[in-house]
């Protein structure tokens, strides 16, 4: 939401008309929810209703700027593929997909630059694919500085190794390298958007 507001205003100052797309609950559709991606299978239909639907709108590739953030990345670029090309796009941490964890998308066919006027690519997490970033005109590495969410370890670690219990604080500061991941994921969209 925080992108497309900052998009929305930014662009409403100029006097540009913006369309947002909110496919979450295709996305959503994950099994085990806990690690599936079989919801990127909604990918190229979302991307053939929308360029249906814009082309009926009478949208031109060269009228279409796109900023996107992880699988959203893709229906970005099938949605330049369609048309041919777009005149931007802005790819905010491509996700990095797995054939082993379910995933339906063959995303070794993205290029950001092959499809786009202009294109700009963001990477900020180990669920992020910096290679795809790369397919981009411009791509820039948004790296989070060490201990960015407060000092070095946490207090629940702390306490663990003031009383030595050494395997307890090692447990904690797994889970918090675990959440940080999923934190930094959001990095790119939180930069770009500010």
């Amino acid at each position: 939401k925080e992108l497309s507001t900052s998009i929305y205003n930014d662009a409403s100052r100029r006097g540009e008309q913006v369309i947002t797309l909110n496919w979450k609950q295709g996305a959503e559709k994950n099994f085990p929810s806990s690690i599936g991606l079989q919801g990127n299978g909604w990918i190229e239909p979302t991307a053939d209703w929308v360029v249906a639907s814009l082309k009926a709108m009478g949208f031109t590739g060269a009228q279409i700027h796109e900023a996107s953030h992880s699988w959203g990345t893709f229906l970005a670029y099938e949605i330049g593929e369609r048309f041919g090309e777009v005149g931007t796009i802005v790819a905010l941490d491509p996700a990095e997909d797995s054939q082993l964890l379910g995933s339906k998308y063959d995303s070794s066919q993205v290029n950001f630059g092959k499809v786009s006027a202009s294109s700009y690519a963001f990477s900020s997490s180990k669920f992020g694919n910096e290679s795809l970033a790369n397919t981009a005109d411009i791509s820039v590495k948004v790296v989070s500085p060490e201990g960015y969410e407060g000092f070095g370890l946490d207090a629940a670690a702390l306490l663990a190794l003031q009383k030595q219990y050494f395997l307890k604080a090692f447990g904690i500061e797994i889970t918090d390298e675990a959440l940080d991941a999923f934190n930094e994921h959001g990095f790119a969209v939180t930069a770009f958007s500010e």
